[in-house]
């Protein structure tokens, strides 16, 4: 997300099994998974937001390691 949100929205993730979502608040212009745990291997990333009903893409995302 690089734009800001005019209303709050619900950000979503599915990685290698993995599904996660956050409330977004208005104005906000990133979101942070915390302690999401990823299998090993390739995978497919799929990230967008629900606001208004909608599902909406995002521009970026990054997917980093932490161990």
């Amino acid at each position: 997300m690089t734009e800001a949100a005019a209303s709050p929205s619900t950000a979503r993730c599915s990685l290698g099994g993995a599904v996660v979502k956050g409330e977004v608040p208005a104005g906000a212009t990133e979101w942070i998974f915390k302690d999401v745990l990823l299998a090993a291997g390739p995978s497919r990333l799929e990230a967008w937001l629900e606001r208004g009903g909608e599902k909406v893409g995002v521009t970026y995302v990054d997917v980093m390691s932490l161990q």
